[in-house]
């Protein structure tokens, strides 16, 4: 009995032993699985936002460029304010080179004075022509015309024939009932009338095919009427579009006479005044403006080429332009949409005018008027959209993507005889509207959004059919 009680104590021993090694080994494999953090697919409130910053930029800018290349001798300085009367930039210039553009702008005169002569020589020439092609008559073929009366004068004759011809077969007949005249006589003169018959026809096939010809020359003749018509009409038009082109070319090139001339007035100027050039705002332009760029390393005595952009002014009425980037994905973004503007500790509203899309981003350009901004401020872009319920939505991070589309991860339990394993399965969705948190979807392929537990997060990358291990219990 004791050696009986001793082995019993030792199996209980080694099933213990056993069932304890049991769980501590599933429990080291579990500690090695991935560790996921779950939530569940929930109505939501979806209020789009996105976020985005850029630099204040004034809206209505003009560069200047330098007239003629030479030497920087004044210039005025970012943040100065101009007029009509301000002196952008003074340029020296040598005068032998003035000299060498005034004898340049006169053989360019001269040039377009011969241009426009011939223009005008050649206007001249196209009127004339014109004319000529208006007076001209329309030149069509001869109207076709049908003559009947030859065909009608054979089926009179032939109708007159054969009536003598039946005339004389009944005469015929009754003399060879009397036995006086062979039967051939009788048959002779059918024949005739058979011979007569398919004359007439052949004259009616003739008269037939005759007045079809007719109608077929009467629309031949319409066609060629219309077609002699249109042709007429295209050389008149012609005509026209060359005086016309000509018309636009002698005012083109009066208009670059008109600036050859104040070209060379202007260069006669300089030259009297020793080659000093000023440069100052365009007539016409709005003249209250403000520098906001010069070229970079431009200074006192620095030589700009003729056609160098040397600064950039902005007209002063409080409007300014900000140019954000935002993912592609925040595509609530569009024109028109009014949006919050922060610069410091000033808020402003702003209005999206335009969206471009730009290798997977959105380049937002916002205008905004206000008078405390004076452009070269960094400024922070809230652009935010109606907010809506939407029936399913998952957090931002259980969203997830691969080359053939959207897609989530969620846990499916499987039961066994020491506890439940969980294991990942794949569903396609398609994502709609979004906010900071939160992103609506609908399955794909007509499949059924899952009742689990979705993945939100994992401690490392992780697949369909992987045994992950649960962070949160679902």
């Amino acid at each position: 009995m004791g050696y009986k009680r001793i082995l019993t104590r030792i199996t209980v021993v080694f099933a213990l032993l056993v069932l304890l090694l049991t769980f501590f080994s599933r429990t080291l494999v579990d500690m090695q699985l991935p560790q996921v953090s779950l939530a569940f697919i929930q109505s939501r409130v979806i209020a789009p936002e996105a976020l985005s910053h850029g630099l204040v930029n004034p809206a209505d800018t003009e560069r200047i460029f330098a007239p003629v290349g030479g030497r920087i001798t004044q210039i005025m300085e970012i943040g100065d304010i101009t007029n009509a009367a301000s002196v952008l930039f003074t340029l020296s210039v040598d005068v032998r080179t003035l000299y060498d553009q005034l004898d340049t702008a006169h053989h360019e005169q001269r040039v377009i004075a011969l241009n426009i002569e011939r223009a005008q020589s050649e206007l001249g020439n196209a009127q004339r022509q014109l004319s000529l092609i208006r007076e001209e008559p329309v030149i069509t073929p001869a109207v076709p015309s049908i003559n009947l009366l030859e065909f009608d004068l054979q089926l009179t004759a032939n109708t007159n024939d054969m009536e003598t011809v039946r005339e004389s077969i009944q005469i015929l007949e009754s003399l060879y009932f009397m036995g006086l005249i062979p039967r051939q006589q009788v048959t002779d003169r059918e024949n005739d009338l058979l011979r007569l018959i398919q004359a007439r026809e052949s004259v009616y096939q003739r008269r037939e095919q005759a007045i079809e010809a007719y109608e077929r020359a009467l629309l031949n003749y319409d066609e060629s009427v219309e077609a002699a018509a249109r042709a007429h009409n295209t050389q008149i038009r012609n005509q026209q579009n060359l005086i016309t082109q000509l018309g636009f070319q002698i005012r083109a090139l009066l208009l670059d006479n008109e600036r050859v001339e104040s070209r060379m007035e202007n260069l006669i100027e300089r030259i009297d005044e020793g080659g000093v050039y000023q440069v100052r705002l365009e007539t016409g332009t709005p003249s209250s403006r403000v520098v906001t760029h010069i070229l970079s390393g431009l200074d006192i005595g620095s030589y700009v080429a003729e056609g160098t952009p040397v600064m950039t002014t902005a007209i002063r009425n409080n409007r300014f332009t900000i140019e954000a980037f935002f993912p592609q994905s925040q595509d609530f973004i569009r024109a028109n949409q009014n949006v919050g503007i922060t610069v410091g500790n000033t808020s402003l509203e702003g209005t999206v005018v335009r969206v471009i899309p730009q290798g997977g981003r959105l380049a937002v350009t916002v205008e905004v008027t206000s008078g405390e901004l004076a452009g070269g401020e960094m400024a922070g872009v809230t652009v935010r959209d109606r907010s809506t319920n939407a029936p399913n939505a998952i957090p931002l991070s259980a969203l997830r993507s691969h080359q053939t589309g959207y897609y989530i991860l969620y846990v499916e339990a499987e039961e066994g005889r020491f506890g439940s394993r969980y294991y990942l399965q794949t569903i396609m969705v398609e994502p709609g509207r979004r906010d900071a948190r939160s992103v609506a979807i609908t399955a794909r392929h007509g499949q059924t959004l899952p009742q689990s537990p979705i993945v939100v997060n994992s401690d490392r990358p992780v697949s369909e059919g992987d045994r992950v291990r649960l962070v949160e219990a679902p």
